[in-house]
């Protein structure tokens, strides 16, 4: 009831539960969110809902958070006390955030373990993530080059580009850690990240790379020329066998 004078401004305090405190009594929003809904003259009770959604509608909320509020209003004369509590009110959940930590956690000659935290699920439990990596570069290009070409896929209409093979592995929502492995030692390699949950996917992450340990060489090819089953001497290989002298061999 306005009691003589025309409401024109409502005062909406907005809380999350169990982060932020609703005021009460004559006290000021200062340990939540508050909306000032001004309510043009004349306007219907029955429109009233309608001007605060609209007057609302920028307000920066959590998806699948639980919300309570509470109003005050405004006259000529001054300011309401705020009312009582609202119930809990749940927003609709979303896909979850964007991963923000993905990290090279280890690497060994053959593998690479990366670290993720998990985001916030926006309401909807995580059920998995999305992981994707593909080899960059390593020692062996020279030779597996011919093999790696008929590997490539175009990737612009405007251009031919080659990129290698793109990887995908799904990823159980329990653990926060996962790993390569059988990769080539000294290569380098480029992995990103996404989660889901049952309302969709995030963004992928940035692009990481990580390179496997170097390792031993090996085995060099045999230093004969055994082709066509001849026998080659030293000399005629192009190595010159030295015999030592009577003073050395002494």
């Amino acid at each position: 009831m306005d009691h003589g004078a025309v409401i024109f401004r409502y005062d909406l305090a907005i809380a999350q539960v169990g982060v932020e405190t609703l005021p009460t009594g004559i006290e000021e929003a200062t340990q939540c969110r508050c909306v000032e809904v001004l309510v043009p003259p004349g306007t219907d009770p029955v429109d009233l809902v309608q001007t605060v959604c609209e007057q609302t509608h920028g307000v920066d909320f959590l998806p699948g958070v639980e919300y309570v509020c509470n109003v005050r209003c405004r006259n000529r004369a001054g300011i309401s006390d705020w009312s009582e509590f609202s119930d809990g009110i749940f927003t609709l959940a979303t896909c979850p955030k964007d991963v923000a930590v993905f990290q090279v956690q280890k690497t060994t000659a053959t593998s690479l373990t990366v670290y993720y935290e998990h985001p916030h699920d926006n309401g909807s439990p995580l059920t998995h993530y999305h992981f994707r990596w593909r080899r960059l570069r390593g020692p062996t290009d020279k030779i597996v080059r011919r093999t790696l070409q008929a590997r490539r896929t175009v990737t612009s209409s405007a251009g031919v580009y080659n990129q290698a093979e793109v990887f995908e592995e799904v990823i159980s929502a329990e653990v926060q850690t996962h790993t390569l492995e059988d990769l080539e030692p000294g290569a380098d390699y480029e992995m990103e990240l996404a989660a889901a949950n049952e309302m969709g996917v995030s963004n992928y992450t940035h692009p990481i790379s990580g390179t496997t340990q170097a390792t031993i060489p090996d085995m060099p090819a045999a230093c004969w020329n055994a082709a066509e089953n001849r026998s080659v001497s030293p000399v005629s290989a192009g190595v010159r066998k030295t015999v030592p002298t009577a003073s050395q061999a002494a």
